[in-house]
């Protein structure tokens, strides 16, 4: 397979569970603030979580292009 394509999809791949375990994250946050007195995850720590996985994300690549597997 093309090194291009593998880049590619590792990405996808970094973004679909770095939004998959940032909305697991909040969804067990506000569960548990309904059972004890905790605050749930606002809209603004939400998107801030998902801009770190996202920076995550972009470091993969970057070091992916930086191995030139190109």
């Amino acid at each position: 397979m093309d090194p291009l394509l593998l880049v590619l999809f590792g990405i996808v791949f970094v973004y679909v569970s770095a939004s998959n375990s940032t909305i697991l994250l909040q969804n067990k946050l506000i569960k548990k603030s309904r059972t004890e007195d905790a605050a749930p995850m606002n809209g603004k720590q939400f998107r801030f979580m998902w801009c770190l996985y996202a920076i995550m994300a972009i470091g993969f690549y970057i070091l992916l292009v930086k191995m030139s597997i190109f």
